[in-house]
């Protein structure tokens, strides 16, 4: 080590400086020029900063040897401070004070039950990462306030009104936000619609592309964005369909931080999910049920404006839309601990969210039965397309027509369905049925079948099925 590198551990092992995260990965703090910026110790923007700065304050450049072994001192000093869980562009505190990430290394956006402020960035709360840009800062306009669904291609009342909940439930953070799934002829302004969200909630280099090829990419590219855009699908493989299943629900993605060795990192791949494309490409039940549809009509050519002058147009509003979002969400705190949730809607994956919904619904000035009607007209419908797309359905509903109540063994349920089929599509083996049946059991139970599964005392798999 030179005189200079010992300058440069001096500076930066700091341990107050230095830090891990929920999954035990080394961070150091860094404030310069009134910025506050939280980098990851084997990340490349520190390496760049610490260069830089020893270059211009010592005229001389740190060895790549010597680098790293700074970097071995930094994680170990690291770890002997408490950890502090990071997030991406929003947080929580103390359960009534949420927090958005602007971006610009300095301010954040604090709310609290009744309103919201920008403050001075002071703990470690966000994590950086090359995806993340700038947002506006929010400006309240009394003389021209505008809603998301001004800027959308949506006719139908109950879809503005859940579009609005979705994108306000953006701002809320550690709930399971359902998929946003725009979908409809060509023509129909679907990526306008999904870039604009993105701009809205979380800004990026990148706004919008496609699903990487790999689940491990895919999963890099959740864990670096907090709204994620997959634009113009024509599919969806079962792999990426599950690691979106994950994204809404939450948990971690653990892979191997490099090919050459066994050490293993975790993502944290929860946050928000926007797909578009002409045909629904969401097919299986199980993501069916974490999604929220928004069919959108092709625009007449007579009511086409221009791109520049519809972001023109969007650009001078975000501003002020930004700050009556945050108004909204503001006030929908209050109201939320005050909401009961339906017992019909207790058990249902996006519980978060309908209540959230609720509270948003009133705090926009409607009436929360608004909310609930629209949810309801939703659900019918995403049960309709659920149904639509599996063949195998009605194969089922053609036998407990048949039967009304039936149970037994997962294996004679299968020869039975087998012996009706007449062709149609069933899954190819009774272990495959047991797993279908298990993903198909919130969409059947909306059309009143009831599957219900328990192992008997030989240890075979039973189901029991009754349609209602």
């Amino acid at each position: 080590m030179t005189k200079s590198d010992n300058c440069v551990i001096d500076q930066y092992c700091d341990t107050g400086a230095l830090f891990r995260d929920q999954f035990d990965n080394p961070y150091v703090i860094i404030r310069d020029d009134s910025q506050t910026r939280v980098l990851p110790i084997d990340g490349k923007d520190l390496k760049d900063y610490v260069i830089r700065r020893q270059y211009e304050q010592n005229r001389s450049i740190i060895a790549d040897k010597n680098y790293r072994n700074i970097l071995k001192l930094m994680g170990a000093y690291a770890g002997q401070n408490p950890k502090h869980p990071l997030t991406r562009r929003v947080a929580v505190a103390d359960n009534n004070k949420f927090y958005y990430n602007l971006c610009n290394k300095r301010n954040i956006v604090e709310i609290i039950p009744g309103k919201w402020s920008i403050i001075e960035q002071q703990s470690p709360t966000f994590r950086e990462s090359l995806s993340l840009a700038e947002q506006v800062s929010p400006c309240s306009n009394s003389n021209n306030v505008r809603s998301v669904s001004d800027f959308c291609n949506m006719r139908n009342p109950a879809d503005q009104l859940l579009l609005e909940a979705y994108v306000h439930s953006c701002f809320i953070p550690q709930i399971q936000h359902p998929i946003a799934v725009f979908y409809g002829a060509q023509g129909a302004a679907k990526t306008t619609a999904a870039h604009l969200i993105k701009k809205l909630v979380d800004p990026s280099q990148m706004a919008l592309s496609v699903p990487p090829a790999t689940v491990d990419n895919l999963a890099v590219e959740l864990a670096n964005n907090y709204m994620t855009v997959f634009d113009n699908l024509s599919h969806l493989p079962e792999g990426q369909s599950n690691i979106l299943c994950q994204a809404v629900t939450g948990g971690t993605y653990v892979k191997r931080k490099l090919y050459s060795n066994g050490d293993l990192t975790q993502l944290d791949i929860q946050g928000c999910v926007v797909l578009t494309g002409i045909n629904l490409v969401v097919q299986k039940h199980d993501l069916l049920d974490r999604v929220m549809l928004f069919e959108l009509d092709r625009i007449d050519e007579a009511m086409r404006i221009s791109d520049r002058d519809f972001w023109a147009d969007f650009e001078e509003a975000r501003p002020a839309l930004l700050a009556s979002i945050f108004d909204t969400v503001a006030a929908a705190m209050v109201l939320h601990p005050q909401i009961q949730v339906p017992s019909s809607q207790k058990k249902s994956r996006l519980v978060d969210f309908y209540k959230w919904g609720l509270a948003i619904t009133e705090a926009l000035g409607r009436n929360r039965e608004d909310f609930i009607s629209a949810f309801a007209e939703h659900e019918g419908k995403k049960t309709s397309q659920a149904l639509a797309s599996d063949s195998f359905s009605e194969v089922l509903i053609d036998f407990m027509e048949q039967q009304h109540e039936w149970e037994g063994r997962i294996s004679d349920l299968f020869r039975e369905l087998l012996l009706i089929s007449n062709g149609r599509p069933i899954p190819k083996a009774a272990n495959k049925l047991s797993q279908v049946l298990k993903q198909m059991e919130p969409t059947l139970s909306r059309i009143g079948i009831v599957l219900t599964f328990k192992t008997s005392s030989n240890n075979c798999s039973i189901v029991s099925i009754s349609m209602i």
